[in-house]
C-alpha cells in the first residue's frame, strides 16, 4: 500500500477479484492500439454506421455526442421512457440502457423514474477510486542506459508522490523519442497530484509546470545511482519534449477513475443493480456494475448481461440465440461472458416478470434449449 496511500477501506471481495484478474491476464497477450484507445471507440462507431454490419441490410445507427442528459422519466401509461437532453424537449424511447458512470448519473434528475431507495443510495454511494496519470515525452528512452537487463514493460513503485512509473514494453530505438508514464497514482496520492493538473484546453503544456517539476524530481531520486549522471534532474529536464496529465476525479464524464467497492457493497448494494427497472424499460450498465472493475471487459460483460436480460424479459428467443452465437459479443462465438449464469437469469426473469412466464406461448416452438447444453432459456418465444 506504499504506492496507493489510504487504499485500505475497500471490499475484501474487490481485493480478491482484482488479484484474480491480473493473475488471469499474466499469460495473455497484451496489445497497444496505435493512435490510442480512442481508435477502438471510433471503429465501433463506424460499424454502427455501416449498413452491412452485423449483416447486409442493417439499419445505420448514428451515435450522438455532446448531448448531456439532464433528466429521465418513466411514462407508465404510454409504456415509454422519456429522456431529456439539456436545452431540448424530452424524447420517448421503448428502452434505455444507461452506461454512464455513477457520478454523471447522480447529477441527472431521476425523480421521474421512481427508482427504489436502495438503487438511489447505490448511485450515490458505490465507491470509486481516484486516479491521476502523467506522461512525458523524452528525446530518447533514457531508462535503457541502466545496466542490464534492459527494462521492457513493468513498473517501479515508490512512496514518493509519483507512486508508480509505468515503462513501455517496446523500444523504437536508442535515439528515438520515447513516452514514459512517469506517474500513475491512485487513492489519496492521485488527489494530491490532481491538485497540480491544469486544464489543458485552456493552457498549453509547459515544462515549468509544478507537476512536471515534481515528476522529474521524483524520477531523479528514484533513479539516482542507476544510470551515469552528474545531475540527473537537469539531464531529464534537458530531454523533456512535452507532456500530458489527467485526473479522472476532475473529469465531468466520470467523477472518479473506476469503481472500487467498499466493505459490504458487493453483497448489499450490487445485486439490486442486476435487475431491470421501470417495468423492464431501464437498465444500468458499465464496469461499475460488473465483477471486473476498471476493465473494459467489465463494461462489455455488464452490457451483455443486461441485453440478455432485456431479451429474456421480452421473450425474444431468436435474438438471444443471435447474441449467443455472435463472435462479437459475450466470450465470442457460442460462448457467454464469464459472469453469465443462465440459471440465475431464469430466476431473475421469473421473479421480476412473473406474468411473462405463465400461460401458453403463441409460438409452436415452445421453450427453447440453450446452445450450451440441456439448460433451458427461461422464456418462451413470442410471435406478434
Amino acid at each position: 500500500m506504499d504506492s496507493s496511500t489510504g487504499l485500505f477501506d475497500q471490499s475484501i471481495t474487490e481485493t480478491v477479484i482484482d488479484y484474480a484478474d491480473f493473475q488471469a491476464a499474466r499469460n495473455s497477450k497484451w496489445w497497444r492500439v496505435d493512435g490510442g484507445m480512442q481508435r477502438v471507440a471510433e471503429a465501433m462507431q463506424s460499424h454502427l454506421l455501416s449498413t452491412d454490419w452485423p449483416q447486409p441490410g442493417s439499419a445505420a445507427v448514428r451515435v450522438t455526442t455532446q448531448s448531456p442528459v439532464a433528466a429521465m422519466s418513466h411514462d407508465k401509461q404510454a409504456k415509454k421512457m422519456n429522456v431529456t437532453v439539456a436545452g431540448k424537449p424530452p424524447v420517448a424511447y421503448d428502452m434505455v440502457f444507461n452506461t454512464t458512470a455513477m457520478g454523471p448519473l447522480q447529477r441527472m434528475d431521476l425523480s421521474g423514474l421512481e427508482l427504489p431507495d436502495k438503487i438511489l443510495t447505490g448511485i450515490r454511494s458505490l465507491s470509486y477510486d481516484r486516479a491521476t496519470k502523467v506522461v512525458i515525452r523524452f528525446t530518447k528512452p533514457w531508462w535503457h542506459a541502466a545496466p542490464p537487463p534492459e527494462i521492457y514493460g513493468g513498473v517501479s513503485q515508490t512512496d514518493l508522490p509519483i507512486s508508480n512509473v509505468i515503462y513501455p514494453s517496446w523500444n523504437d530505438g536508442p535515439d528515438k523519442p520515447a513516452v514514459l508514464m512517469v506517474s500513475y497514482a491512485w487513492a489519496q496520492d492521485a488527489t494530491r497530484l490532481a491538485s497540480l493538473v491544469p486544464d489543458y484546453t485552456v493552457v498549453p503544456p509547459k515544462k515549468d509546470e509544478p507537476i512536471v517539476t515534481l515528476c522529474l524530481q521524483n524520477l531523479a531520486m528514484l533513479w539516482k545511482g542507476r544510470i551515469p549522471s552528474q545531475n540527473l534532474f537537469k539531464d531529464l529536464s534537458d530531454m523533456y519534449m512535452t507532456h500530458h496529465a489527467w485526473a479522472w476525479e476532475n473529469d465531468p464524464y466520470t467523477g472518479g477513475a473506476f469503481a472500487l467497492f467498499g466493505p459490504g457493497q458487493f453483497k448489499n448494494v450490487y445485486p439490486d443493480f442486476l435487475w431491470l427497472q421501470c417495468e423492464g424499460r431501464f437498465a444500468m450498465c458499465g464496469e461499475a456494475l460488473s465483477a471486473h472493475h476498471a476493465w473494459i471487459a467489465g463494461a462489455f460483460d455488464s452490457a451483455y448481461l443486461n441485453m440478455y436480460l432485456f431479451l429474456a424479459a421480452n421473450r425474444r428467443i431468436k435474438d438471444i440465440d443471435k447474441l449467443y452465437r455472435s463472435e462479437w459479443f459475450g466470450a465470442g462465438k457460442d460462448a457467454h461472458s464469464e459472469e453469465m449464469d443462465e440459471v440465475l437469469m431464469k430466476h431473475i426473469v421469473a421473479l421480476q416478470f412473473p406474468n411473462q412466464q405463465d400461460g401458453e406461448s403463441n409460438s409452436t416452438a415452445g421453450q427453447a434449449t440453450s446452445s450450451r447444453g440441456n439448460q433451458q432459456i427461461p422464456i418462451r418465444e413470442h410471435v406478434g
